[in-house]
């Protein structure tokens, strides 16, 4: 079973990766919608903490599987003339 490192001593599964980056979004998302668009410091620093995680994560896939990209969504697509 292919593991990925979490942190410098812990290595573990996707699903548990998935487990654990859960909190560090949903909580903060679900914190900013009650807050009608404010922000705690504490939830910047789990969003961006999760951002840093999941860069990590693609390191980690890209490198495994050299063959395997991460296709970047936040790519403008195209626009239509005359739309």
């Amino acid at each position: 079973m292919t593991t990925y490192k979490w942190n410098y001593e812990e290595e573990v599964t996707i699903q548990e990766y998935v487990k654990r980056l859960h909190p560090l979004v949903a909580d903060p998302v679900r914190n900013v919608w009650e807050f009608e668009g404010d922000m705690l410091m504490s939830d910047f620093q789990k969003l961006n903490e999760a951002s840093n995680r999941l860069n990590n994560l693609i390191d980690q896939i890209e490198n495994n599987k050299p063959d395997l990209k991460v296709v970047e969504s936040n790519e403008e697509e195209p626009h239509s003339e005359g739309a």
